[in-house]
């Protein structure tokens, strides 16, 4: 049930008026984990149970740790919550390395089982760590089934899980999700059209139309998923709840190390905060031990995008490219701003090669076609043009952003901002391509 559906709009619809009407009767939290279950088993029925009892037991150990400080208890729930990442992503994948059929039934992997696994383990370690205090169990069983977010995130610690302001300004929720759909239904959805030319078959595309297929990429990616956070934050405050922020504008990031502050924030701050810091050490010992300790990160990051190689090259990219940041470049800054954000947003292009090939061997062979002509099929005409247009709005999206916000926080009446709302929904709906294809992160 993804968010710009005729499917979402009518559950959302149905389940503000559902908040409203018994507000008095049910504690929020309550309703959130309701509804959340509704959501879920929208996919599958059987998956409404599994989520039910998953946020159960988070919630449970947290509250058992807060004040038992059992270290075995956290080992156990960590190990099994991965574990069983681990079974439902690598199992098959690890077959197919001895030639053995598939052996995991794709029925048995729960959806968005990624993001879950990391949210409630995240939530065991803040409770045993005594960074939250006093969560009860139903707020910590809503943190786990608020449905905004369970989908693609953002991970949200439960530090984190906070509501709005008890006033909650509704056009600042529309200005973000109106965002979010512009960046999903047009601009994403037009460079997926545009990438297709290229990565549909290597082998018959022109030179041309692989670069052009490739900085495609690179805009869908970043509008598909910031489109999805955007329209989670939106989404979320309307409900009352306030997400953190996902992205910040990464295309502007100097170097790699800075472009992981900036994309998918929560995933960053995860790996940060329970891997790098307390699992590894951080910063500790020496430069060298840092770039170590990145680059590991990175393999991992990797690694829990899906069970494929091409992740694991992606990730090694990343994790060369940051060490290389903690050891050299990091003393030498020479380059102008502008330069490095561009170089930046090269590699970090290249880099998602890997992560769109379908295996090794489809990467290599888009890399050869875009400098040996592999193929015939020309570039779309429009598309150099629209590249154009996204690396635009890229550039000026903060000034896009904050513009947008001031009118949703003017003193204009609420239905002149309503208005206005409503004439950019009907634009984009007029603007976007037929069809739309599935948000990328879905996948993982």
């Amino acid at each position: 049930m993804a968010y710009p559906t005729v499917a979402f709009s009518i559950f959302f619809v149905l389940v503000l008026l559902f908040m409203r009407a018994t507000h008095k009767a049910i504690p929020k939290n309550h309703a959130f984990i309701m509804t959340g279950l509704v959501f879920y088993a929208y996919i599958q029925p059987w998956m409404a149970v599994f989520l039910l009892a998953y946020a159960f037991a988070t919630a449970k150990t947290g509250l058992y740790l807060e004040n038992n400080k059992n270290r075995a208890v956290v080992w156990a729930f960590c190990t099994t919550a991965i574990g069983f990442l681990a079974l439902c992503k690598y199992f098959n994948w690890g077959l197919s390395w001895f030639q053995v059929d598939p052996m995991w039934p794709s029925w048995a992997v729960p959806a968005a089982l990624s993001f879950m696994t990391f949210q409630s383990v995240w939530a065991v370690l803040q409770s045993y760590r005594d960074e939250v205090k006093d969560v009860p169990l139903d707020s910590r069983m809503a943190h786990i089934c608020f449905f905004p977010s369970i989908s693609s995130g953002p991970i949200v610690a439960l530090s984190q899980w906070k509501e709005a302001p008890t006033v909650v300004n509704e056009h600042e929720a529309l200005y973000r999700i109106i965002v979010g759909l512009f960046q999903k239904l047009v601009l994403a959805s037009i460079a997926n059209d545009l990438g297709q030319v290229g990565f549909s078959d290597a082998t018959l595309a022109s030179r041309e139309a692989l670069w052009q297929s490739v900085f495609a990429y690179s805009f869908e990616i970043y509008f598909d998923f910031a489109g999805y956070s955007n329209m989670a934050v939106g989404v979320a405050l309307l409900l009352g709840m306030r997400l953190p922020e996902n992205f910040n504008h990464p295309y502007h990031a100097h170097n790699i190390q800075e472009f992981w502050r900036r994309w998918h924030i929560s995933l960053s701050t995860f790996f940060r905060d329970n891997v790098y810091i307390h699992l590894f050490g951080g910063n500790r010992n020496g430069l060298f031990k840092q770039a170590r300790n990145a680059m590991a990160i990175m393999l991992i990051c990797g690694l829990w995008h899906g069970a494929n190689a091409t992740f694991v090259v992606w990730g090694l990219l990343h994790g060369l490219a940051i060490a290389f940041v903690v050891l050299v470049a990091r003393k030498k800054k020479t380059t102008p701003n502008a330069l490095n954000i561009v170089l930046t947003w090269m590699f970090v292009t290249y880099a998602w090669i890997w992560f769109r090939a379908s295996s090794v061997a489809e990467a290599r062979l888009i890399q050869e076609g875009l400098f040996i002509t592999q193929g015939d099929t020309e570039p779309l005409a429009w598309g150099w043009m629209f590249l154009i247009a996204c690396g635009v709005w890229v550039a000026g999206e903060r000034i896009i952003m904050a513009s947008l916000s001031r009118w949703a926080n003017s003193a204009y009446s609420s239905v002149a901002k309503t208005f206005s709302w409503a004439l950019l929904f009907v634009l984009i709906l007029a603007l976007s391509p037929r069809g739309m294809p599935s948000f990328i992160y879905y996948q993982f």
